[in-house]
């Protein structure tokens, strides 16, 4: 668990969430045509919907308090 809010984000941008999204979650997503759950915009580009989209747009990153 994260501290601060700085390092919250810099877990997200760089850990275990990062590598799941790209590696995993992205990929299936993207090969079922189900990218568009994650976006608020449903004509924005599958290649939008990144780590720093995720962060800033659907998940919820930060420290306690």
């Amino acid at each position: 668990m994260a501290d601060t809010e700085a390092e919250a984000l810099e877990a997200a941008r760089s850990g275990v969430l990062r590598r799941d999204f790209e590696d995993y979650i992205w990929p299936l997503l993207a090969r079922d045509d189900r990218l568009g759950l994650c976006k608020l915009d449903p004509q924005m580009a599958n290649a939008d919907v990144t780590v720093e989209y995720m962060i800033e747009n659907v998940w919820i990153v930060g420290a306690p308090g």
